[in-house]
């Protein structure tokens, strides 16, 4: 059970209580003021994926071994993606990219360097639109197997990571991940690294990330030259401290199929 599902619950239980045991305005205004919070609760669930309110999230691994998890979203990128693979295999680090079906499509030679080169592929819908958060069942499901299908055919990988377009999340979408046997992947670093300078992205990851993180990061749409330069201020400042970066499957100690 979610917490969508409690607080859903809960709500039902206060208005009908309120309809039940109160008269005149006060039934209103009780009844009107607990789902103004139940909206309120569940849009903020929408947009917080490490809530777990819709649906369960992975945002950390166990700590101990020191192992942090670079993740990529929105790529292949037809320069900025080589360019970081080049700075992963300079410094013998793994990384895990989400990328979106239509990008897997356009850049397939990327994709297959990606997979050959040790790193990870993750799901990361087809089209990466806002309004992906809004779709039911059936669309969901069909977005998020369309790019399952096309990282396979282009990689010969399954991916077995998902994770939705800005970190938005809804009500269909655990059963939807259930059914295609996808898990939810968050994050708990965020150095909004899009548009920002290197050195900036690496000092807020240097002062965020710890044993465990999964951060957040773009190579689709990113400067080549800015990426490569944040990627190698990260990787250096950690391998220093004796840390690994490592792919998901290693942070979260998930068989590699």
């Amino acid at each position: 059970m979610t917490l969508f599902y409690y607080a859903t619950a809960v709500t039902t239980a206060g208005i009908a209580g309120a309809a039940a045991l109160l008269d005149g305005p006060a039934r209103w205004w009780c009844a009107g003021s607990l789902f103004l919070g139940y909206l309120a609760i569940s849009a903020a669930g929408g947009f917080a994926i490490k809530m777990n309110y819709f649906c369960k999230s992975v945002c950390r691994g166990k700590p101990g071994k020191k192992r942090i998890a670079l993740t990529f979203d929105d790529g292949p990128d037809a320069e900025a993606t080589p360019a970081l693979l080049e700075v992963l295999k300079k410094h013998k680090a793994r990384a895990t990219f989400f990328c979106t079906g239509e990008h897997a499509h356009a850049h397939e030679e990327i994709l297959r360097r990606i997979v050959a080169e040790g790193h990870t592929l993750g799901n990361h819908s087809y089209r990466h639109k806002w309004w992906t958060n809004f779709l039911a069942g059936g669309p969901l499901k069909t977005e998020i197997l369309r790019t399952q299908q096309v990282i396979k055919d282009l990689s010969g990988i399954s991916p077995k990571y998902y994770r939705s377009p800005m970190g938005l999340t809804n009500p269909h979408l655990g059963p939807v991940l259930r059914a295609t046997g996808l898990k939810l992947i968050g994050w708990d670093v965020r150095p909004y690294d899009r548009g920002t300078p290197a050195k900036v992205t690496v000092a807020r990851i240097a002062g965020a990330a710890r044993d465990g993180s999964i951060v957040l990061l773009h190579d689709g749409g990113a400067s080549p030259e800015n990426l490569a330069a944040a990627a190698t201020g990260v990787i250096k400042h950690f391998q220093a401290l004796g840390y690994s970066l490592v792919s998901l499957e290693e942070l979260l100690q998930d068989p590699i199929l």
